[in-house]
């Protein structure tokens, strides 16, 4: 169809191949402005531009493409006025033609707005119109649905770059993908694409080959998929037990997994499914197709987009709740939030690893247990599944934090970082002030490090003992009812025996996939929690006062805000966190609603529900 590029020595993945700034660049649908732009070149970079591939206008195959009729229609049925560089019809047809099969996405320097960015958000106004452009050479890559080159214009210098994807021997073909995600169609599809977009009939490698994006289960119990050998006249053979799968049963299925999703897309229009249902349809064509099949993904697809719209809803809603003072109302919403956004990347890291399989012909049967290499066509795929896992409200941090809150200790006075765990096990630095790798700690001018969050509120408490503050959270020793001896009790009673039954919940729910949660379990640890933990606390409140010494916040109240709100958020049923009694509900209710918790425990309190929490 045009020329090609071959690789004259090995490369290596992360290779730039090629670096090239654009012969002309224009706004994407704009023909006049491809006009323009074209008028506006040198004559000798309008000879490299015309030099580009254009098919014939007599070739039967570009004629029952539909040829310049719909080269014209492209542009909205009227071609624009010529310009001195195109002064007639033909010209300005070779000109559409060129720019039809040769032009790439352009989001070069200086007003850089990445495609990621475009195609998500759906910006097509102001500033923000996606461009266009063509280059000398970049612009003659052939087509390939494995192809070995990644293409990007988001550079400082305004230039197009090739970078490898995948090994590159001398002597192979460079190639680029001229549609998205090669990886989750099926031949004909892809081909189909192709035709309808550039006017040619995909012959590459993996069109040639398998169609492993139609693979199904065998329906024997060996384990095995079996996949069509080609897709012109597709025969299902299992890569295990040899057996021939029947073709009638396979396309029953695949028709009813699409008349499934046609409706269920459908409906999207009008209001949201439930996520269910989509789950649903997914778990349907995982069983009657496979895992790996084209329209399994595209039902997981769907799924993830689903959840993430339901997510993207909630957060709206508790949002505007907050700032209307709804505090019940918007408290009641962060832990939805969260697991809605972890079933999006469950669903979406599980279909990752099905293009993984896919891309390495893996055809070991499913579930795959194969570590294959990453995929670099699911990279925005990847991104917006980090997206998804940056809007779960994060672990909140210890009660030494809200601590620092309470006492109003700045960054001049007490200094808040917060720690992953993979830094604290890896970084030198840390190890050496924290060598037993534990958090909270609080490292002392002296170089000393504490760690147990009782600890490290004791001596604040301590440190601060003259500050009104730290006096109206720890009574004296000599306060009635034996106030002091009762908040060291709660001090010590929280991280001892509440936090594990706390632990023990979340591990429960979002340390697991759902279909691995022990529900027994999980029942036996809110009934533990109830007749301890609640029972606690309530026997405290029995007088109607309103926190745990009296009618004033304290340590005591501090130290349990954590694992209550942590409860409350993992989805321990609600008569269950407060042992089914109201005033340790209302408790509860109020601990959410301080200041500190606010801000130290922004996606398990009430307000500032997306906002990122420190740990000491």
């Amino acid at each position: 169809m045009g020329t090609v590029a071959v690789a004259t020595r090995r490369i290596a993945v992360g290779e730039v191949v090629l670096v090239e700034a654009p012969l002309l660049t224009w706004t994407r649908d704009d023909t006049a402005d491809l006009l323009r732009a074209y008028d506006a070149l040198p004559p000798a970079s309008r000879a490299l531009l015309r030099g580009l591939y254009h098919p014939n206008v007599e070739d039967a195959e570009f004629l029952s493409w539909g040829g310049e009729a719909k080269l014209v229609a492209d542009t909205g049925g009227r071609l624009p006025a010529p310009v001195p560089a195109a002064p007639t019809r033909a010209d300005i047809l070779l000109l559409l033609a060129v720019a039809r099969f040769n032009a790439h996405a352009y989001t070069g320097h200086p007003a850089e707005k990445t495609v990621l960015e475009l195609s998500r958000t759906g910006i097509t106004g102001g500033d923000c119109h996606p461009k266009t452009a063509l280059y000398a050479t970049l612009s003659r890559m052939e087509h390939s649905c494995v192809p070995n080159l990644s293409y990007s214009s988001k550079l400082d210098a305004g230039a197009g770059r090739l970078t490898a994807i995948r090994p590159i021997s001398s002597g192979d073909h460079l190639s680029l993908s001229y549609i998205d995600n090669p990886w989750v169609l099926p031949t004909a599809l892809r081909r189909a694409q192709l035709y309808d977009g550039f006017a040619f009939f995909c012959r590459c490698s993996r069109c040639a080959g398998p169609d492993t994006a139609r693979s199904v289960l065998c329906t024997k119990p060996c384990g095995g998929l079996a996949t069509p050998l080609n897709a012109d006249d597709p025969v299902w053979r299992c890569t295990m037990c040899n057996l021939c799968v029947d073709k009638m049963y396979v396309l029953a299925a695949e028709g009813k997994v699409t008349v499934s999703l046609a409706a269920m897309q459908e409906r999207n229009l009008r209001t949201l499914s439930a996520p269910e249902e989509a789950a649903e349809l997914v778990d349907d064509a995982s069983r009657t197709l496979s895992p790996l099949h084209w329209l399994t993904l595209r039902a997981s697809r769907d799924l993830e987009q689903l959840l993430s719209s339901h997510a993207h809803s909630l957060l709206s809603v508790a949002r505007i709740a907050a700032e209307m003072g709804f505090l019940a109302m918007a408290r009641a919403y962060p832990r939805d939030v969260g697991r809605l956004r972890i079933q999006a990347v469950d669903v979406s890291v599980a279909s990752i690893k099905a293009v993984e399989c896919l891309a390495a012909s893996c055809g070991g049967g499913w579930p795959c247990r194969v570590n294959h290499p990453p995929v670099a066509e699911v990279i925005e795929w990847v991104f917006w599944v980090s997206q998804d896992l940056l809007e779960v409200p994060r672990s909140p941090p210890s009660s030494a934090a809200a601590l620092a809150e309470e006492l109003g200790l700045g960054p001049d006075r007490l200094c808040v970082r917060t720690i992953t765990y993979e830094e604290l096990q890896a970084d030198a630095a840390l190890a050496a002030i924290n060598p037993i790798k534990r958090l909270p700690a609080l490292l002392l001018p002296s170089g000393t490090v504490v760690v147990e969050s009782g600890a490290i509120v004791s001596l604040l408490l301590s440190m601060h003992a003259n500050d009104k503050r730290a006096q109206a959270l720890l009574p004296p020793l000599d306060a009635p009812d034996d106030a002091h001896a009762r908040a060291l009790m709660f001090l010590h009673y929280a991280p001892a025996s509440a936090y594990p039954l706390m632990r023990d919940t979340f591990l429960g729910t979002y340390g697991k996939r759902p279909e691995e949660r022990d529900s027994a379990g999980l029942a036996a640890t809110a009934a533990t929690w109830a007749a301890t933990v609640a029972a606690l606390v309530g026997a405290a409140l029995a007088d109607g006062r309103a926190f745990l010494l009296g009618d004033t916040f304290t340590v005591a109240d501090l130290m349990c805000t954590y694992e209550f709100l942590m409860v409350r958020w993992a989805g321990m049923d609600s008569d269950a966190v407060s042992g089914g009694d109201s005033r340790v509900a209302a408790w509860v209710d109020r601990l959410a609603e301080r200041p500190s918790a606010v801000k130290v425990y922004a996606g398990l309190a009430s307000m500032s529900i997306n906002d990122g929490a420190a740990a000491a």
